[in-house]
């Protein structure tokens, strides 16, 4: 099941000023690293120190003051880096739409500073996608390793996989370029609906992409589940009985569910009340504990991204517990992906 260690809950607590929950903790220089490196709170840290519902000790704070600097050069960056692409889709009206990253954070926290991203997270519409990486070529955008940015290996890449990192040399920003937000959508999704209108916490379909990513990474960084605990806060009751609506629709109660249910481990038991309400004993119960499980599993390790485990998921040796209904993909099938991928990435 899913069982916080100790120092993994108490910055739990400490982040608790930050998301809008009473308490707060101490914070030493090793949960300041921690925050930092493996679960990308810090900036949340940061505002939790400054409100003053935790304290830090002189050295903690230091560290802390760094990383909420260091990441808002970082998201002046991304925000720089997104603009450019907006005026080169716009120009030739490809329909697009940044997703996660920063642009979660002014929804979440009231600022794209306090929520740490890696990359750009953008979604483009699959009828123009050619255009908008011929587009972002003719810009200056580059591939793996600042190699020219070529439509064929783009192309090929896609086929595999759901998206293609490209690299802006002038921001010195990753945008990963989406054909798809899922690597195994299920019948009847759609990504071309969040090409319109915003993307913030009035929309079902969009909660509930964001914890079905989260899920699908196994929530294994507090960053998520911070996202989650502010968003299971602040979702209007329609809004709520609407996104558990599509849930149902979509066959994944028991991923909504286990994702609520680690929330309250972290965070308290009652804080996704009236989401539990609108759940309510429909969730396969097998399947949320095996969810929950894996949850535990991930966010322990002492890695973010533990690689001996994330090869084995691709290789398929390991089974990932499924996010919609019961049956997971042909092995054969993902296996072929991982490998068409791997080959096109190296080669």
């Amino acid at each position: 099941m899913f069982a916080p260690y100790q120092q993994l809950q108490q910055l739990a607590d400490a982040l608790r000023p930050a998301l809008g929950l009473a308490g707060g903790g101490e914070v030493d220089a090793a949960m300041a690293r921690l925050a930092e490196h493996r679960h990308r709170v810090a900036p949340l840290l940061h505002r939790a120190v400054v409100a003053g519902g935790s304290l830090a000790g002189d050295e903690a704070a230091g560290l802390l003051e760094e990383s909420a600097r260091a990441n808002a050069r970082r998201t002046l960056r991304q925000q720089g880096a997104a603009q450019r692409v907006s005026r080169l889709l716009d120009a030739e009206g490809v329909a697009h739409a940044f997703v996660k990253g920063f642009d979660l954070g002014p929804a979440l926290y009231g600022s794209a500073a306090l929520r740490q991203a890696k990359d750009v997270d953008l979604l483009v519409d699959p009828a123009r996608l050619d255009t908008a990486i011929a587009l972002l070529a003719d810009a200056g955008f580059v591939g793996r390793g600042g190699s020219p940015l070529e439509l064929e290996w783009a192309q090929k890449m896609l086929r595999f996989h759901w998206e293609v990192a490209v690299y802006d040399p002038q921001f010195g920003v990753q945008v990963e370029v989406h054909a798809r937000l899922l690597a195994d959508p299920p019948p009847g999704w759609d990504d071309t609906r969040f090409l319109h209108g915003s993307l913030d916490l009035s929309r079902p379909d969009y909660l509930l992409y964001l914890v079905i990513h989260g899920a699908g990474s196994r929530w294994h960084r507090l960053k998520w589940l911070a996202d989650l605990a502010v968003i299971v806060q602040r979702t209007a009751p329609d809004v709520v009985s609407q996104t558990v609506a599509l849930a149902r629709r979509y066959d994944c109660l028991h991923t909504l569910s286990a994702s609520l249910r680690a929330c309250d481990v972290l965070w308290g038991e009652g804080l996704a009340a009236k989401w539990h309400a609108a759940v309510g004993p429909s969730a396969d119960e097998a399947l949320v504990a095996a969810h929950l499980a894996a949850f535990g599993k991930a966010i322990h390790s002492d890695e973010s991204n533990p690689q001996r485990e994330s090869l084995a998921r691709r290789l398929e040796i390991v089974r990932a517990v499924p996010l919609f209904g019961t049956r997971r993909p042909s092995r054969m099938a993902e296996l072929g992906k991982r490998v068409g991928f791997w080959y096109t990435h190296r080669f």
